[in-house]
């Protein structure tokens, strides 16, 4: 399968999804499923040349030539697949902003509603067609897309062992029961597999043509809770291998990679991101769950998304 273009490099990391804004129940037993017969999708458009967004720091673009692509004067289409249902819809519309002014040019946000693009093993079924509502339509011009596929699903699927351990670090740490540490290449296997399936699709979507795929792990949010049901170390081992899944993913099938856990959870990805100040309620969002992004961890996940695309482009 041919992943590059002919006129630059693809290689890069969202992931999508995801990432979209989630229901504000309560998280621990949260259900991040919503009714299937809503299936609008938000286009933000971007037009600007002179502005920066005051969030984020701007990057510098020095190196960065885009006459090939799109056509000068032609609008950039960026898609979020499968992101906000869990954190925010807020990184995506900095992001969006952020592009519009690094390359001069009007930015099309497409981030659908719905949850069952969240989940790889739906997101690949809509992707095909074979599932309701379809995104077979939003691929095809997006010049730009941030992909967060997480395991399991509404549907029984044969991932769901990975499933049982992501909400037994997710949703309800204080259980105290741990996910497994057996987290070997066969324990992904069926993940990996969908995964790959999901490239496959976007890449058939595209036609092969020069896209910039980002790929996205997802932060470890509730690690106080871990911690106090005695679980910490085994669900942050947990979501590394989840993230070394994801990033062998994105290397195989042409994307680049962005770690939200490097971002939220440190380096050593035993940092509380709501206790620095990334997740949970702020000034804008006072009710916010506490795995939700704030503007702040948002400015910051927009950046390394920036950071990331201009990168790709720059050695296309």
């Amino acid at each position: 399968m041919q992943k590059f273009g002919g006129r630059w490099l693809v290689p890069m990391a969202l992931i999508v999804l995801l990432l979209p804004a989630c229901s504000d129940s309560d998280v621990d037993g949260a259900d991040t499923t919503q009714d299937a017969t809503d299936s609008t999708t938000t286009t933000l458009v971007v037009t600007t040349t002179t502005t920066t967004t005051t969030t984020v720091p701007p990057v510098a673009t020095e190196d960065v030539s885009v006459t090939e692509l799109p056509g000068e004067g032609d609008p950039w289409d960026v898609l979020f697949i499968g992101a906000e249902e869990l954190l925010t819809r807020l990184p995506g519309e900095l992001y969006a902003d952020h592009l519009a002014d690094a390359l001069s040019v009007e930015v099309r946000l497409d981030e659908p509603f719905g949850a069952d693009h969240a989940y790889a093993t739906t997101l690949v079924q809509q992707l095909s067609g074979d599932r309701w509502p379809s995104l077979e339509e939003s691929v095809p011009p997006a010049e730009v897309i941030v992909l967060l596929a997480r395991p399991g699903g509404p549907d029984a699927s044969a991932d769901d062992h990975i499933e049982d351990d992501f909400l037994a670090c997710w949703w309800t740490p204080l259980a105290g029961e741990p996910p497994t540490t057996d987290l070997t290449d066969s324990y992904w296997a069926e993940y990996r597999q969908t995964v790959d399936d999901i490239y496959s699709e976007l890449w058939t979507l595209r036609e092969n043509q020069s896209t910039v795929i980002i790929a996205l792990d997802l932060y470890n949010a509730k690690l106080p809770a871990q911690q106090e049901g005695g679980i910490e170390a085994e669900c942050i081992a947990w979501f590394e291998s989840w993230r070394e899944q994801a990033s062998q993913a994105a290397e195989a099938n042409g994307a680049h990679f962005v770690s939200l856990q490097d971002i939220f959870n440190g380096e050593t990805h035993d940092l509380d991101p709501t206790a620095a100040g990334l997740t949970g309620p702020s000034d804008a969002d006072p009710g916010a769950p506490i795995w939700r992004s704030t503007p702040t961890g948002a400015a910051l996940h927009a950046e390394a998304l920036i950071t990331a695309t201009l990168e790709a482009l720059s050695q296309r």
